[in-house]
């Protein structure tokens, strides 16, 4: 648990930086800052150096994806996954304030959704409701959920025939899929089948049928 911010009025600026940085998450690091102009003005002179390994420890062995979905979603000027930037080259540039608030709202979402696919996937019977997932497993359940993400949104059904040709269409979800692995695309498709049943799921509790394609 993170300390209360009283008790850093008699802290050095530098001892208070410090700890800024070894907070254990977004949330936590989010508060303090608003807590107290002082403290956020000592984050202020260096945000990058406080906020990206915390954010980074946060989302985990992830965070090129979860980056590229935030980054990609935030400024769809081409549905060409060509001109979008790469995992590799996303991280180049350090997250703001503004992404690492998001990149923390979706990965508490994809969190219970790995929560949901280890109970009906790894252990039924299990007593805990947090993921009983290996730390590989986990690593791909998250990969593939954040590319999912990405692409629904950049393919939404709606957009399909917004000013665009359906051959162009066609050529961009195609084009998605070809940079992904054979061992990529089967973690993606895997995820999409667990996405399936949770719609499956939810219809047949609540006896609702959804019937609108993924996105």
């Amino acid at each position: 648990m993170a300390p209360s911010t009283q008790n850093f009025v008699s802290l050095s600026d530098d001892l208070i930086d410090c700890i800024l940085m070894f907070l254990p998450d977004f949330s936590s690091l989010f508060s303090f800052i608003l807590a107290s102009k002082r403290i956020y003005d000592i984050f202020d002179r260096h945000p990058i150096s406080i906020l990206q390994p915390i954010i980074q420890e946060e989302i985990g062995p992830a965070f090129p994806q979860a980056l590229r979905l935030v980054r990609v979603a935030a400024d769809m000027r081409s549905r060409n996954p060509d001109h979008w930037p790469s995992e590799r080259v996303v991280v180049d540039n350090p997250v703001t304030l503004r992404e690492a608030a998001c990149l923390a709202r979706n990965a508490s979402t994809i969190g219970q959704l790995e929560d949901i696919f280890s109970r009906s996937n790894k252990d039924f019977y299990s007593s805990s409701p947090k993921s009983v997932l290996s730390a590989s497993e986990s690593k791909q359940f998250h990969v593939a959920a954040y590319r999912f993400w990405l692409y629904a949104k950049a393919f939404r059904p709606e957009y399909d025939l917004q000013g665009m040709l359906l051959e162009d269409c066609i050529r961009f979800r195609s084009t998605f899929f070809q940079h992904l692995v054979d061992a990529e695309l089967r973690e993606f498709t895997c995820f999409v089948q667990f996405l399936a049943d949770v719609v499956l799921w939810v219809g047949t509790a609540t006896g609702r049928v959804f019937c609108a394609p993924a996105g």
